[in-house]
């Protein structure tokens, strides 16, 4: 699981900003790689990008059921995952 970003016209800054993705890959049937899309995270201005690693990280180990050996210190990198994992599962 990986961050994708693609930058679109955001409406409430009138101007092109990134748009993110929570986005997997996958080999099909004919050994073509594919990508599928688990959550439309949107536009995501106010993360740095080492929070944003962190919460992709974090994703993945939960994706995988791994724990994490020491908790998460950034309050707001605990909130980010909560919401998209609770958004990818519905």
């Amino acid at each position: 699981m990986y961050l994708k970003a693609s930058f679109r016209r955001n409406p409430y800054i009138n101007d092109i900003a990134a748009y993110y993705r929570s986005v997997g890959s996958y080999r099909n049937e004919f050994d073509r790689v594919c990508h599928k899309t688990f959550l439309n995270i949107g536009f995501w201005a106010d993360a740095t990008r080492e929070q944003k690693d962190k919460v992709v990280n974090h994703l993945n180990e939960r994706y995988k059921n791994e724990l994490a050996l020491f908790e998460e210190p950034d309050e707001q990198v605990v909130e980010w995952v909560n919401r998209f994992w609770n958004g990818m599962i519905r």
